[in-house]
């Protein structure tokens, strides 16, 4: 090793999936402690197990697949890039993971299916410890019906994200290709499932446009997360503006001076 921040690893290097069961902590006081994963056939929990860091920056990388029941929990609070070392397509959490926080930086839950790596962002709304879980599926959500502005959702991925405890968070999530149906003229914003249809979630977040783009990053409303989230797409101008100010000013007889402000996130045409 070569730094203060990555002195303790536990490896899996093995040639076909390897079981990992345990008394749920592979970790230390200071969350120091990493699991890599170098098995291209990837690792497999059989008990619930919570590790310092996770690390897929090996030459054979590889997944780790949990389950509802068998779920990995990162407690590193730290938003550096080795706690969540280096994932991509051949090696992120195939299920559900959890990560511990404790600023408002962006942390990444290394999420995907499959052969599919798609990640997570949540944005904690105050410097408080807090957990969040993630899961995603690279399916189509069963129920594709939503309300307006909102005219039409991604058929291709949604995420299943809650909030174990802690405070309210805003949900960041990435675009790998386009969104089936969205045109140029539409914006891309974060949706939540609400038990019947899928509605706007971006008050106060940032949207993708133009419609049809096959890159960029959407951030939801600051809400205590929990439910169903995918990206959906409405018309540019129909969703949401935050106005932060509006004067207006009488200058003569016949004349006024106006002025007004939005905030840098907003849609404005």
């Amino acid at each position: 090793v070569s730094t203060t921040t990555d002195l303790f690893v536990l490896e899996l290097n093995g040639n076909s999936n390897q079981n990992i069961s345990s008394t749920g902590i592979i970790n230390n006081a200071n969350n120091e402690i990493s699991l890599l994963l170098n098995n291209t056939a990837g690792a497999t929990l059989a008990a619930p197990l919570t590790v310092g860091k996770i690390s897929f920056n090996s030459a054979n990388k590889g997944n780790l697949t949990t389950t509802p029941t068998n779920v990995l929990s990162i407690n590193n609070p730290g938003t550096h890039s080795l706690v969540v070392n280096s994932p991509g397509s051949n090696g992120f959490v195939n299920g559900p993971v959890r990560r511990s926080t404790a600023s408002t930086g962006d942390y990444l839950l290394p999420t995907g299916k499959g052969s599919t790596y798609d990640p997570v962002q949540v944005r904690p709304s105050a410097a408080t410890s807090s957990v969040y879980q993630a899961e995603y599926f690279g399916t189509a959500f069963s129920d594709l019906s939503s309300i307006s502005p909102i005219n039409g959702v991604s058929n291709q991925e949604y995420w299943e994200i809650s909030t174990v405890s802690g405070v309210d968070a805003a949900i960041i999530l990435t675009l790998t290709g386009s969104v089936p149906g969205a045109v140029a003229s539409d914006a891309v914003v974060v949706v939540r499932y609400n038990g019947a249809d899928w509605v706007n979630f971006s008050t106060g977040g940032t949207l993708i446009q133009p419609g049809n783009s096959s890159s960029g990053s959407a951030r939801s409303s600051v809400a205590t997360i929990n439910g169903f989230y995918t990206f959906g797409y409405g018309v540019a101008g129909t969703l949401p503006i935050r106005l932060l100010n509006f004067d207006a000013r009488k200058i003569s007889s016949g004349s006024a001076f106006i002025t007004w402000s939005i905030s840098s996130n907003s849609n404005a045409q």
